[in-house]
């Protein structure tokens, strides 16, 4: 694991001159809370890590941090209201609404519930 190694001061700025050495690094951590108990809470680290893999975590956190990373998408809800007598085989009016609403893509909650 990556932050087993303990904070390694040149490589947080090597990291960013790597791909244009067309070198990669995989960095693994259980948790984002290791990676900035290493590196404080203002690191780079994961600013010059393009491709980012996550699992179910158990930290609350580090579930918010990835619901953030990821961002929100937008969906179509639609509606239906009826006026008149429900029992009726004939209702009055049909009305039907659509909206466009934005909906985190992952909740954190959901982030806890990927498969392990």
């Amino acid at each position: 694991e990556f932050p087993a190694l303990g904070r390694l001061d040149f490589f947080e700025s090597a990291l960013a001159f790597m791909a244009g050495y067309r070198l990669k690094s995989f960095l693994i951590a259980q948790s984002l809370n290791q990676i900035e108990k290493a590196y404080g809470p203002n690191n780079s680290m994961l600013d010059n890590c393009h491709v980012r893999v996550s699992f179910a975590s158990n930290d609350e956190r580090t579930a918010k941090r990835v619901s953030d990373a990821l961002g929100t998408a937008t969906e179509m809800r639609a509606m239906k209201n009826y006026a008149g007598h429900r029992l009726s085989p004939w209702l009055g009016h049909l009305m039907v609404s659509r909206q466009e609403t934005a909906r985190q893509l992952l909740t954190p909650g959901e982030v806890m519930q990927l498969p392990p």
